[in-house]
């Protein structure tokens, strides 16, 4: 689906709950894969999007280019804005409380951000190999310099997360789901899967390597309570392992189209590509252009909420004004097909988090302005599942 962001390479993780079910839904047969036809079990799903605030600003500042939104256990709202090079954070009511964090060389500053965590009491900020640390309140803490660039996913504890070991160009070759640990700086590699290659371009001396996830097929996977759900996205396979990459359920949907990517977005995608604030240049535009697949892939997101219930986010770079979601039993069931369609013409963009029975999402209306906006939603049962 289209996103009117610069950033291209997108990363997203989130969480899997380990959930016990009646002897009648539990599979015999981890072996065994769960085919289910392209027809939910319970049809479509209306998640009755209602607006509970919204918010264009941040105390003085005008939200602009907000690159991650996370949700704290105390229902308080974090997001990153690229354009201030700060975090900004809001009561659950959407009252704007504080903003830290400072771009620089100093300690607890950063040269380049683009997503962060919270894990615990800390919020943690990935840089380009480094990790900084601060306290739910913004007060520096530490930076953890594991020695290798490495980027995380999501976050087990404060000292390990889930990473993909990928391939800058490397077709053919393995593409590794791994759990890292900062302590120690060890790799415990969960599953495999072969690489696909990157987009690139070259001109004027200058190359470029993009892996853009609604195209190129690569690992999405979910976290939640000792388990991960994941694919490759060129195939609608989703797995289910524990942390030391024990395979207990495999689902699929069957005869599942892969949604075409027309050559006017695809120009559009790159349009909105920036590398240190500037356009790329015609010539690495058509470059990327020609190399781009005509397909999405089929996902991008795998969310698994509080009940067990599996979300899958289906791309589709034609459709900017909502989100097709499947979801899933804890058993690999198809039960509900959804498309959320955000009100009064609003643009459906990256970033967005699902937390409890709420949507946050910074997004845009017609005439191109910003806002950050929660909406309260009504989310499938286990027991209507």
């Amino acid at each position: 689906m289209s996103r009117n962001t610069g950033l291209i390479f997108i990363v997203i993780l989130v969480s899997v709950f380990n959930f016990s079910m009646p002897a009648a839904f539990a599979q015999t047969n981890p072996n065994e894969e769960i085919k289910n036809k392209d027809k939910p079990l319970k049809g479509e799903w209306d998640f009755q999007l209602r607006k509970t605030w919204e918010t264009y600003n941040a105390g003085d500042d005008i939200l602009l280019q907000v690159s991650d939104i996370k949700v704290a256990d105390d229902d308080r709202v974090y997001l990153y804005d690229l354009k201030y090079h700060k975090f900004f954070v809001f009561s659950p009511e959407g009252e704007f409380l504080f903003a830290f964090g400072k771009q620089g060389e100093g300690p607890g500053e950063y040269k380049m951000v683009f997503n962060f965590f919270l894990e615990g009491k800390y919020v943690i900020v990935p840089e380009m190999g480094r990790f900084h640390y601060f306290t739910m309140d913004g007060k520096y803490v530490r930076t953890n310099n594991p020695g290798v660039m490495i980027f995380p996913r999501n976050f087990i504890d404060e000292n390990r997360f889930i990473t993909i070991q990928e391939q800058e160009n490397g077709k053919g070759k393995p593409e590794k789901l791994q759990i890292f640990d900062l302590t120690s700086k060890e790799r415990t590699t969960l599953a495999e899967v072969t690489a696909e290659k990157a987009l690139t371009a070259s001109a004027g001396g200058m190359r470029l390597v993009l892996k853009d996830s609604s195209s190129t097929p690569s690992i999405v996977a979910g976290v939640r309570n000792n388990e991960i759900y994941y694919g490759k996205s060129d195939k609608y396979l989703i797995k289910k392992i524990d942390f030391k990459g024990k395979e207990s359920l495999k689902f699929s949907i069957q005869g599942r189209e892969r949604k075409k990517i027309p050559t006017a977005v695809k120009r559009k995608r790159f349009d909105n590509l920036r590398i240190n604030n500037r356009k790329p240049s015609k010539e690495m535009v058509d470059q990327l252009i020609k190399g781009m697949p005509d397909y999405c892939t089929y996902f991008s997101r795998i969310l698994i909420d509080e009940n067990g219930l599996v979300y899958i986010f289906v791309n589709d770079m034609t459709n900017d004004t909502g989100q097709e979601i499947d979801i899933f039993s804890p058993q690999g069931k198809y039960l509900y097909h959804s498309h959320v369609t955000l009100p009064e013409g609003l643009r459906w963009q990256t970033p967005y988090e699902f937390e409890g029975n709420n949507l946050y999402i910074f997004t845009e209306d017609e005439e191109g302005e910003k806002k950050l906006v929660k909406y309260k939603i009504v989310k499938p049962s286990l027991g209507g599942a």
